[in-house]
């Protein structure tokens, strides 16, 4: 396998703020579309498209699919998911 099957980044989320510098801006390829609950808490997701509101997982182990551009973590751990764009375009022969 080359380089077309590295295309994932998780980034570890504890208790905080995390912003675009580290989620990525939601147009590049290189951008946050999953978070992951490790440990029940809630974390404060602001959407990329707008809208703010507080996510409170039930259980470990589940998951929200959104392209967020701010997100605070009050309690809990999560991982989220990001794309990263290798800029190589991958082309069968």
């Amino acid at each position: 396998m080359g380089l077309e099957s590295k295309n994932y980044e998780a980034i570890n989320l504890a208790a905080g703020t995390y912003t675009e510098g580290q989620l990525g801006n939601g147009v590049t390829g290189n951008s946050v579309h999953q978070i992951y609950c490790l440990t029940v808490g809630n974390i404060t997701i602001t959407a990329k498209g707008g809208g703010t509101f507080t996510w409170t997982p039930t259980a470990a182990n589940t998951f929200i699919d959104v392209v967020p551009s701010r997100l605070v973590v009050n309690s809990g751990t999560y991982v989220a998911f990001k794309t990263k764009d290798m800029g190589i375009s991958y082309r069968p022969q």
